[in-house]
């Protein structure tokens, strides 16, 4: 998961959390930004809930346009940034 903010004008920074690997199909996420432990756990119907919290002291989604997106990537290479 990948958090996104949404701003009018290429100038003002966007805001990203913390990655996190999840859930596999059928299963359900929930996200806070705020502080707390990340757990699964199975709900009232026997689903798989997968609890994230990003650690954050603000509100991430306080603003019209803010998302997050959740992004299936069964594989990636990663590269080193060069300065």
């Amino acid at each position: 998961m990948v958090q996104c903010t949404v701003h009018p004008s290429p100038t003002q920074s966007r805001k990203k959390g913390p990655t996190s690997a999840g859930p596999i199909k059928g299963e359900l996420v929930a996200l806070w930004s705020q502080a707390g432990n990340n757990t699964a756990v199975k709900n009232d119907a026997g689903t798989v809930v997968h609890r994230f919290y990003w650690g954050l002291k603000t509100a991430v989604w306080n603003n019209d346009g803010d998302c997050a997106v959740l992004l299936h990537v069964p594989r990636f290479q990663a590269f080193k940034a060069r300065g």
